[in-house]
């Protein structure tokens, strides 16, 4: 029973690692996306679902200047399928 029990939660640890992984993935997309673009983004919040590894993504990301007026700092958030990361690029 005790085997049982802690394999049934072994498993359900790895899915959500496993979600937490993919909402990485997503996120660094979203950053390549971002760092590759030859126009810097522009400032303020925004949010949109996104389709990956079958599931639909909410990412959100906010661009704000930061001290030295030539960076910008983005924070980017994707969330699915039981799965978050955050990620911050300069």
């Amino acid at each position: 029973g005790a085997l049982v029990r802690l394999g049934a939660c072994s498993v359900r640890g790895a899915a959500h690692l496993n979600d937490n992984a993919l909402a990485g993935i997503v996120a660094a997309n979203v950053a390549a996306t971002i760092a590759t673009d030859p126009a810097p983004p522009a400032t303020g919040a925004t949010s949109e679902s996104i389709s990956n590894a079958g599931r639909t993504w909410r990412v959100t990301r906010s661009v704000r200047p930061t001290a030295d007026p030539e960076l910008l700092r983005v924070d980017i958030t994707a969330a699915g399928g039981g799965g978050r990361a955050t990620l911050t690029i300069i």
